[in-house]
């Protein structure tokens, strides 16, 4: 797959991963340990996730000799890591009493665990709402997100490679934006409903499908989009991003000051989408305008680790009685990076290893 842009290895989206990976892991911490709000405003981890994950699996895509490649490197990013906090916090939650022998009799569990293991990671069982925040780990509801635009991309790419790229990627980006004020639209019309069961019965909500499609690829795919189409076109405007943040971070923090408003998962006016796109921006331009601090990491990505690992401490923590205090917060923290280096070095890094060509990165 040949003709498209090369991309050094050395550049820092390493070090932007890990910074959204940290924006999450102190919200989701904060407010659960009900200390406060997120301290970093305007920079929601997610919404950058998913766009250095357009950048970097198209990348990743077009470097890859064949399908086969691609689906093993795919998974081997992401899968051996999830199974080992999977296999944790299945022990975590026995030793708690939370999974008990009649518990492998009702079928909740057996799905809860199968999705787990492939891409339904946002299911709880009713049995385990109880268990901490009333989810084992809910940061994982972007998992099937991203491994739904691994499968598009060799949709998009192979089954429609008669139609121009920029033409596939702009149409699909259209219907995400569309999609996603839709449901944003939907959401605003259930405020009033207080419980689960109550939205789920709601007329407003009617169909599975309609709460299904909140938690997949389809309302966030503009932002795979936007990086994709960033580095399909990075040859022609490589030097909008190379050495540029001191251009694109003021004006974005400023947009923000000005307009009192900023990016967000739901879109629910132009301003929303125009930050959610800047934000990406600033993101990518990061990840080339940072010299080599990429080195102060010393190879280790515990961005991924962090991110699957800070809901089952926040859990704990609260399972035990603790996370009311600044304190609790901090050492939940550390507690979660130490963990995260050692799941990068046992797990992730001996199955990247097992990659084949392709960028280390992606």
């Amino acid at each position: 797959m040949n003709g498209y842009p090369t991309i050094s290895r050395d550049n820092n989206f390493d070090v932007v991963r890990l910074f959204a990976a940290f924006e999450v892991c102190l919200g989701h911490t904060l407010t659960h340990f009900n200390i406060g709000n997120n301290p970093i405003v305007g920079f929601p981890g997610v919404i950058i996730f998913f766009t250095l994950s357009g950048f970097l699996v198209t990348l990743s895509w077009c470097r890859s000799n064949s399908l086969k490649q691609f689906v093993k490197n795919r998974f081997l990013r992401i899968y051996p890591a999830l199974f080992v906090c999977f296999i944790a916090l299945q022990i975590i939650m026995v030793v708690l009493g939370h999974i008990k022998w009649e518990n492998l009799l009702d079928w909740q569990l057996w799905a809860y665990w199968i999705g787990q293991l492939t891409i339904g990671q946002f299911f709880t069982p009713d049995f385990l709402r109880d268990f901490g925040v009333g989810c084992p780990n809910g940061s994982l509801w972007t998992i099937p997100i991203e491994i739904e635009f691994y499968l598009l991309i060799p949709l998009i790419f192979i089954v429609f490679s008669k139609i121009k790229i920029q033409y596939k990627y702009l149409a699909a980006s259209m219907l995400s934006i569309l999609i996603n004020i839709v449901l944003g639209l939907i959401a605003q019309e259930n405020e009033g409903h207080t419980n689960t069961s109550e939205l789920i019965q709601s007329s407003y909500i009617g169909h599975l499908l309609v709460k299904l499609s909140s938690v997949s690829v389809i309302p966030y795919l503009y932002c795979f989009i936007a990086g994709g189409l960033i580095y399909i076109y990075w040859d022609r405007i490589k030097g909008l991003f190379i050495n540029r943040l001191w251009i694109w971070l003021p004006i974005y923090l400023l947009l923000i000051w000005l307009t009192n408003d900023g990016p967000d998962y739901q879109i629910d006016n132009w301003k929303t989408l125009f930050f959610n796109l800047m934000l990406g921006c600033v993101a990518i331009s990061a990840a080339f305008s940072l010299g080599n601090t990429y080195k102060i990491l010393m190879g280790f990505d515990i961005s991924y680790g962090i991110y699957i690992i800070h809901m089952i401490m926040v859990n704990i923590f609260l399972e035990t009685g603790r996370g009311n205090s600044i304190a609790d917060a901090v050492i939940c923290i550390i507690l979660t990076i130490i963990l995260a280096i050692l799941l990068n070095k046992y797990v992730e890094r001996p199955a990247l290893r097992l990659k084949t060509s392709g960028n280390s990165k992606a």
